[in-house]
């Protein structure tokens, strides 16, 4: 799933914004070098209602999980989504994504143990290409899910998936969107669904479903006019620096165990590619009271100071205007925990930018297939750049 994510981040990466001069665009730009269109009247902005329907399946990435397969998921789902049209410069570098809101119910195929999924997950439809009545999207939704019945000592212990009832969920989808008549479009893909709680609550291994997608969309008050601004605002390539700091909270096996906090301290170095790609080299020192604590309970010798895992790390983000998706990929330089002679991780994760200097974001961070915590945290800028 992370190299399905890093790959498509790339190809969006690749937009073709050369053909516009990357220089101040001396007015508002929703006003001004629009190349003679205008923006739809206030009140009259476009609305799209899609529902929708998939069919696929849980994938058993562990042996344990082959008793919960029992049969197809099944998922019903409404999305209510807004196109932009060039009000900001980034939609136009995007070629015009949407942005919406997605309500699904999964019957995951198994109300014994399993039960219903609900979600919810903002999103934006990347396209790949200008074209307004068919286009190819790539989808990335973040939002909550809501699993009816996770796992209990006592009524439903087979449930080794999830272990929560609140849980975080991701959306990744690439949608074919053709427009049959001015109301009305057709959007069919392949769709991947991820459920976790990033290890807040134990048994941890999450539910990962493809699935096929149709939905029939209707478009209400259709605007196809574009503003095309023949000018975008200039970039800074310069390099500069951020600190960061972030906290988490895991809990430790078997079900029903401690919570302890985790600490997080980030040193980085990044730089501008353009106005919406963002590269990056840093260090990062980890410390997570449950590994201590697990390892503890068994072996009083060993000290905390053997669990702090210091890291160098590499990162590339896709910014969308104040919003930033990093992946990222780390190496420890010295890691007790893992005993791996290599030990690797990875970040993946959602930013808002506050303003020029601070950001907020959560992260996920991974330990190849196994979820350690999610992180919570704010980075501080010594901004030059204004990109």
């Amino acid at each position: 799933m992370r190299f399905l994510i890093f790959f498509c981040l790339c190809l969006l990466s690749l937009t073709d914004t050369t053909l516009l001069a990357q220089s101040p665009c001396p007015a508002d730009p929703g006003c001004a070098m629009t190349s003679g269109r205008s923006l739809c009247m206030p009140g009259k902005e476009p609305l799209i209602i899609t529902p929708g329907f998939q069919y696929g399946f849980i994938i058993a990435h562990h042996s344990d999980m082959l008793y919960l397969t029992q049969g197809h998921i099944q998922v019903a789902e409404v999305c209510v989504a807004r196109p932009t049209h060039g009000h900001h410069y980034w939609d136009q570098i995007f070629n015009y994504p949407e942005a919406g809101i997605a309500f699904s119910v999964f019957d995951l195929g198994n109300p014994q143990n399993l039960g219903n999924l609900y979600s919810i997950s903002p999103y934006f439809d990347f396209p790949f290409n200008r074209s307004v009545h068919s286009r190819i999207c790539f989808r990335v939704g973040t939002g909550l899910s809501y699993l009816t019945k996770p796992f209990d000592p006592v009524t439903n212990y087979k449930d080794i998936a999830i272990g929560s009832h609140l849980n975080g969920f991701v959306n990744l989808r690439f949608t074919w969107k053709q427009e049959f008549c001015k109301n009305f479009r057709s959007d069919i893909g392949i769709s991947f669904s991820h459920c976790s709680n990033g290890a807040f609550k134990t048994p941890n291994l999450g539910l990962n479903m493809p699935a096929l997608y149709a939905g029939l969309a209707y478009m209400i008050r259709p605007c196809p006019e574009r503003i095309h601004h023949d000018t975008l605002p200039a970039c800074d390539h310069s390099r500069f620096f951020s600190i960061g700091v972030g906290t988490a909270i895991s809990q430790i096996s078997p079900p029903g165990g401690h919570y302890f906090p985790a600490g997080i301290l980030t040193g980085t170095i990044s730089k501008f590619w353009n106005s919406k790609n963002l590269w990056s080299v840093g260090v990062e020192i980890f410390y997570n009271e449950a590994n201590y604590q697990e390892i503890h309970r068994n072996d009083s010798t060993v000290t905390r100071k053997q669990y702090i895992q210091p890291a160098v790390k590499i990162g590339y983000a896709l910014c969308v205007g104040r919003f930033s998706m990093p992946l990222e990929m780390g190496v420890y330089l010295y890691d007790h925990v893992n005993g791996e002679t290599v030990p690797m991780y990875t970040h993946l994760g959602l930013r808002y930018q506050i303003n020029h200097r601070l950001l907020a974001g959560v992260m996920l961070k991974t330990y190849f297939a196994r979820a350690e915590f999610f992180e919570w945290g704010i980075t501080y800028r010594f901004l030059r750049s204004k990109c």
